[in-house]
């Protein structure tokens, strides 16, 4: 189930890429991440309900859910598309995809979370799908 729902995260990334980038055409950045986001925030509104004791339980808890969803993903966002409207979708997708090796580089040395194998494969796996992506793209224009 697990390789299922990364299936599908990693094919709706494009998919919010391409619709802020159709959206931002015209009309302001901030409407448009602010319209995908708040679509994607109704399509996760059934995941959130079944964890919404646990995220609101304390001031801490749901002050950090507030700041780790309206700060912080409005300024990732935010900038991702401001890069939409200056690359190219499959550009913008690629460079996003090193996403989790960059998250998961930045938690083993800022937070010092345990460096496992999984861990290191995970990282080389994710650099190796970007360049393959990115070598046949460029393979591709020379032909």
């Amino acid at each position: 189930m697990s390789v299922v729902l990364a299936a599908v995260a990693g094919c709706g990334i494009p998919c919010q890429g391409f619709a802020m980038q159709q959206l931002s055409a015209d009309r302001p950045l901030v409407t448009a991440v602010a319209t995908v986001m708040a679509t994607g925030s109704v399509v996760m509104l059934p995941t959130a309900l079944g964890s919404w004791t646990d995220a609101f339980d304390s001031v801490e808890s749901t002050s950090t859910v507030l700041y780790l969803g309206l700060v912080t993903i409005t300024l990732a966002h935010s900038l991702w598309g401001a890069g939409l409207k200056r690359l190219s979708l499959s550009v913008a997708v690629v460079v996003g995809m090193l996403e989790p090796a960059v998250a998961s580089t930045l938690a083993m040395t800022v937070l010092s979370e345990p460096a496992t194998l999984a861990l290191f494969v995970g990282i080389l796996l994710v650099i190796a799908g970007v360049a393959v992506t990115s070598l046949s793209k460029t393979a591709a224009r020379r032909v």
